[in-house]
Parts: C-alpha cells; sequence; structure tokens
C-alpha cells in the first residue's frame, strides 16, 4: 500500500466523522427466484488471493424501475422480487405504495407464497396519501431506524454475509428492505390540487421536478441501509412532428419512439431498467398446460452486466412468474432440449423422457432429473456473465439470497 493511502486512511479512522468517508465495497446480489434475470444482471467478483464467485440477483441498495405497457405483470415480477429478496431474513421488510390500488392482501398471498401472517408482519401496503413529500419521508424513517437499529443491536440486526469484497473482507450487511413504489407515473407532490392535475403539462412538469429532488436525495440513503428500491413505470408512445426525422430515445435499447414517464433524473440515476413486453397466450389445453401467457424481459439498463440481453418468461395467471417453465421454455428456444412431443428431454438424461405440459411433475418427483436440470441451467445462464479470466476459481453455485439466509440462521441459533 503507498504511503499516501495508508496516511489517508489512518487518518480518516481518528475522525469523528468516519462514517462519512467510507469507502465503497462490493455490493451483493439478492436472488429475485427468477433465474432468468438473475443471470441477466449478474456479476463475477473476484477476490483478492481468495476464489471469485457469481454475484446474482439484483444489488443492495439498489434503484430498480419496471418498464412496460399496462398488463405486462410488472407489478406481480415487483411482488415475487420483494418475497424472494426478503425470504429467510427475520428483519426483512417489504413497503408497497399501491399508488394504482392494483394489489390487495389475496393477492399478495398468492403471488409471493407469503402466509397471512408474514403478510401482516412483514408488509406494510398503503393505498392512501401516497405523494413526493410521503415517499421521501417514508424512506428517511426507514432510514433512521435502520442505523439505529443497527447501533442498539448489532448482533441481532446485523447480517454476517459470508461474502467477501474484492479485498478478502467479509462483507456484514444491514438485511435487505424492499420498497416498492406503484407507480412512479402517479407520482405527484403534495402541493398540485386537483384542478392542477387536471391541467396536463403544468403538473407534469411540477412532477418531474420534484421527482427530480426526491430521487437525488434518497439514492444514499438506499446504498447505506441497505433499501431496494423497485420503482414501476410506464412507457408511453411520442409523437413525431416529422414523421422522416425520429427523435433519439432517451436510453440505449428503447425504441426510438418509446418513452419513459416521470421525468429524467429517475432514469439516469436507476440502477436497472427492465422492461418487459407480452407475449403469447397461453391456454391449459396447450404447451405448458398452464392458463398464461409470455412476456419478453429486456436488459435497458444494468450497471452489473451488459445492457441489451433479453429473453422469456413464461407467467402463470394465478401464480405470476413460473421459473421452471421459464427455464424449460429457454433451453427449448435454444435448441438445447431434445426431442419432441411425448419425448423430451435433456442432453445429461436422454431416458428420462416428458411432456412440456409433465415437466414440472417429472421436475418434482425425479431427484437426479432434478440436479441434472438445474446444472444445466446453471451452465447455460453462466453464459450471460463474462469474466476477465476465464481460469479463475469460483465457489461452489448458490444465491446471495440463499448463503445469506443460512449464515443468519445459524447466528440467531447460535
Amino acid at each position: 500500500m503507498s504511503l499516501l493511502s495508508n496516511a489517508y486512511r489512518n487518518e480518516i479512522k481518528k475522525s469523528k466523522k468516519s462514517e462519512y468517508f467510507e469507502e465503497a465495497r462490493t455490493p451483493i446480489g439478492y436472488s429475485t427466484g427468477i433465474d432468468l434475470l438473475d443471470y441477466l444482471n449478474g456479476k463475477y467478483i473476484k477476490v483478492q488471493n481468495d476464489k471469485g464467485y457469481y454475484s446474482l440477483g439484483v444489488d443492495e441498495g439498489s434503484y430498480i424501475m419496471l418498464i412496460g405497457k399496462s398488463g405486462t405483470s410488472k407489478t406481480t415480477v415487483a411482488l415475487q422480487m420483494a418475497a424472494n429478496i426478503i425470504k429467510g431474513y427475520d428483519e426483512g421488510m417489504i413497503y408497497l405504495d399501491d399508488i394504482e390500488g392494483a394489489t390487495d392482501s389475496n393477492r399478495i398471498h398468492s403471488i409471493t407464497g407469503l402466509s397471512y401472517e408474514e403478510i401482516d408482519e412483514k408488509v406494510v401496503h398503503r393505498q392512501s396519501g401516497i405523494n413526493c413529500e410521503t415517499l421521501f419521508e417514508n424512506i428517511e424513517t426507514i432510514y433512521k431506524q435502520k442505523i439505529e437499529l443497527a447501533k442498539s443491536h448489532p448482533k441481532e440486526f446485523l447480517v454476517h454475509t459470508g461474502k467477501k469484497d474484492f479485498r478478502g473482507n467479509e462483507i456484514v450487511n444491514f438485511p435487505p428492505t424492499v420498497y416498492i413504489l406503484d407507480s412512479l407515473a402517479l407520482l405527484m407532490p403534495e402541493s398540485i390540487s386537483e384542478e392542477e392535475k387536471l391541467s396536463g403539462q403544468m403538473s407534469t412538469t411540477a412532477a418531474a421536478k420534484q421527482n427530480a429532488a426526491v430521487f437525488r436525495r434518497i439514492i444514499p440513503k438506499l446504498k447505506k441501509v441497505n433499501i431496494i428500491l423497485i420503482a414501476i413505470n410506464h412507457i408511453t408512445t411520442k409523437i413525431e412532428i416529422n414523421p422522416m426525422v425520429h427523435t433519439k430515445a432517451a436510453v440505449n435499447y428503447l425504441k426510438p419512439e418509446e418513452s419513459i414517464t416521470g421525468g429524467n433524473v429517475p432514469i439516469y440515476l436507476a440502477n436497472n431498467i427492465i422492461k418487459f413486453e407480452a407475449g403469447d397466450k397461453l391456454k391449459d389445453s396447450e404447451l405448458f398446460g398452464i392458463n398464461g401467457f409470455t412476456v419478453k424481459l429486456t436488459l435497458i439498463k444494468s450497471r452489473s452486466n451488459r445492457a441489451g440481453q433479453e429473453g422469456i418468461l413464461v407467467f402463470d395467471q394465478v401464480n405470476g412468474v413460473d421459473n421452471q417453465l421459464s427455464n424449460l421454455l429457454f433451453i427449448k428456444n435454444n435448441k438445447i432440449l431434445q426431442g419432441a412431443g411425448v419425448g423430451y428431454y435433456i442432453p445429461d438424461m436422454p431416458d428420462v423422457k416428458f411432456r412440456l405440459s409433465t415437466f414440472k411433475e417429472k421436475f418434482k418427483s425425479n431427484k437426479d432429473f432434478r440436479i441434472a436440470f438445474k446444472k444445466l441451467i446453471i451452465n447455460e445462464y453462466r453464459k450471460f456473465i463474462p469474466k476477465k479470466n476465464e481460469d479463475d476459481e469460483v465457489e461452489t453455485e448458490q444465491s446471495s439470497s440463499k448463503a445469506n439466509s443460512k449464515k443468519e440462521k445459524k447466528k440467531k441459533k447460535n
């Protein structure tokens, strides 16, 4: 270490305000429960003098924007992501600002698998009094509460993750909190009257300006105490005055005629922007044997992996994203799945045949098949994540949230 860097760090340690000079470290990824999304947004972390590892899912303290037209299941995905992120954490919480009033406890239960007791304990759900000011106040309150709990109950509250930063130091972190804003398009300043809301452009400009101020102030707080903000937003179509000249899209990988509501600052500050587009309808008498539809997912913006990557998710109308059927569709579309009709099979187990509609039964009942299928998916999805050196050693695959969960349970047991 250089003389200057060593002197600087030693001096900072003596300062009464050393917490304000805290150095950045490797962010931990939290599994969303959707393998395709976890790997599309995953990264490889190199650790000095040790094995590196894949960090999957969404980063701690990040701000994620889900965009798409109405009916593309953005809210459903947000709820599933949130439930999987906090799974296994006694202090994990979900805050849902439901401006659109599109969700109730029954829907949360069916989509997330959380019991009604868990929903009562771990989900704070608002449908009124939501505006720019109360959003900021809520984030500020959670921020202060987590800081205080970390000081007063560090052993019970903070999580020993079992993961290391690039220097080889163990990462001790705040438990994850997920804050869902549904939706950014309807977020308005408290000061705007109903008459002004109806006036159009004036309220839109005022809302964008206030959104910018709020998001600039909350981003550092999200990162500090591990609040993952998921903002649901809409795509609108721009009307070009000159049909021969197209304005440039606000973000790469959006179509020129597409724009995102809510102002530019929330777009620039987002760690991830994930676009959803409606696909094919599914009937229980066809293909996978479920009523639902497919959705094309595109990583419009990512600070942890390459933007522009895409895949297709399978949605069950009752239960939301079906992770295993999405994985099955991926290997089918990429011609990795072999056979046809009643005789589909995966390369490592040619003797185990199945229909697409009976795949989930086979996956659940046959342990060897289940292990082989998961191995196949991991090997294929890892191709989404670049590594600078293919010879680098890698820890055994395990999503960060599950690893953290086990570590927390062991800590509390002791």
